[in-house]
């Protein structure tokens, strides 16, 4: 399966504008940055440990027959996502935007595994330093600042017609999260004038088990089987495509150069493999994701880094902590959205996967556009919400998935007639009166 990625202007414009969860506007000033090093120091983790779950992942129990029945599901896994907005303006005094430097920095919790946790952090920290200071084609935020600082002169001595306004913003989803596998994928949009591409997504794969980031070798016992095989497949996809992809004349080449560290993750029903904007020739320009099938592969990899089996099903709902007995509910983790929100619980009977809480922009939809946090599992307990909860239109988002892999989408609201909480489907938000 192939997916084609684009970016579109009107819609990085709307998302960036809700980024201002750590906004600082700035005069123009250039920043020293240190050099980045092979192991910061790992951030915290998250406010609240979650309570042990017992079994291992590898071992785990038959799909319950209902939603409540206790399952046991291994070593939560839990990412954190603290979105940042640096804003400069022209050093002449004017209010003049110049830079919108976003990015967002993940910190991962894995449930009885603090060495695995803080070499995951590491390596992610890593990761942040090279944004911020600039690494390959992007400048870094130094390096924008200047370019923007040139591009305005230019603008007002010469009386150009130029777009003064440069931007780059690091965006984290969670691919797959489970008691073997963690990955992480960074999507880097942006506009510098044109002078080169600010669109490319990297990836981080890790064993949760041991926190070591995973190289394609590593998952296979034969790796230059899997390797050839994956560039038959990726080969096989691009052609099936042929009116929307053009490959070189030496596609092997050209496929087996796609097989770097970075440039594929692991997700929920397969590898993603994917090219940088205009490394392949495509109809539409952006991003080509090819996504390989685990039934494909596994021939060619571990089986310990196929997906554990889900089961079970289970639903949440919205309280206010107020309401919630004491002593009625195991309080999973806390998570701080908004200073002076009300204080909230997402009650979950039973079980649902991947859970996670976004911010969302509406521009006629609802598009997830900040990711808060992210649970592998959460099973007849609670997470902890201080968030505000606007007048209008909603700005949360709690997205979860089945154990079928069928994601279910709510967005958190309040009633305006007697103040209850509301968690609405967003294909029926214009309904809700």
């Amino acid at each position: 399966m192939i997916d084609l990625k684009r970016c579109i202007a009107v819609l990085v414009t709307v998302l960036l504008a809700f980024s201002l969860t750590a906004c600082s506007a700035q005069s123009l000033k250039l920043q020293q940055l240190p050099e980045a090093t092979a192991a910061p120091t790992a951030a915290p983790a998250p406010t609240a440990a979650p309570t042990a779950a017992p079994a291992p992942a590898s071992a785990p129990t038959e799909a319950a027959e209902t939603g409540n029945s206790v399952m046991e599901l291994g070593n939560h896994v839990v990412v954190n996502v603290v979105n940042n907005l640096e804003v400069f303006t022209a050093p002449d005094g004017t209010e003049q935007t110049i830079l919108n430097f976003a990015y967002e920095n993940a910190r991962v919790f894995v449930e009885g595994r603090e060495a695995a946790s803080a070499a995951i952090n590491a390596v992610l920290g890593v990761g942040d330093e090279l944004y911020y200071s600039g690494e390959g084609e992007h400048s870094g935020m130094n390096g924008l600042l200047e370019m923007a600082t040139d591009n305005y002169a230019r603008a007002k001595d010469t009386g150009e017609d130029l777009a003064l306004e440069f931007s780059s913003s690091r965006s984290v989803t969670v691919g797959r999260s489970d008691d073997r596998v963690l990955s992480l994928v960074y999507s880097v949009r942006g506009f510098d004038g044109g002078v080169s591409a600010l669109m490319y997504d990297r990836a981080y794969t890790f064993d949760t088990e041991s926190g070591k980031q995973l190289t394609l070798v590593e998952l296979s016992a034969d790796g230059e089987a899997l390797r050839s095989f994956l560039i038959k497949t990726l080969k096989q996809q691009a052609e099936a495509n042929a009116a929307a992809i053009t490959l070189a004349d030496d596609a092997d080449t050209q496929l087996d150069a796609l097989l770097r560290e970075g440039n594929w993750s692991l997700t929920g029903s397969g590898i993603d493999i994917f090219a940088n904007a205009d490394e392949i020739e495509t109809a539409n320009g952006g991003i080509i994701h090819f996504v390989i099938p685990y039934e494909s592969l596994a021939s060619y990899i571990d089986s310990k880094w196929l997906p554990v089996g889900r089961g079970g099903s289970g639903e949440i709902r919205l309280s206010q902590q107020e309401d919630v007995a004491a002593g009625s509910v195991e309080y999973f983790d806390r998570l701080l959205v908004d200073e002076d929100g009300q204080h909230l619980c997402l009650m979950v009977d039973g079980v649902v996967y991947d859970l996670e809480l976004w911010r969302v922009a509406y521009a006629g939809a609802f598009y997830p556009s900040h990711l808060l946090w992210h649970g592998s599992y959460l099973q007849n307990a609670a997470l902890q919400l201080d968030t505000l909860i606007p007048d209008g239109i909603p700005s949360l988002m709690v997205r979860y998935k089945d154990a079928d892999g069928n994601q279910v989408s709510r967005l958190i609201s309040q009633s305006g007639e007697d103040g209850s909480l509301l968690l609405i489907d967003p294909d029926e938000f214009q309904t809700v009166g």
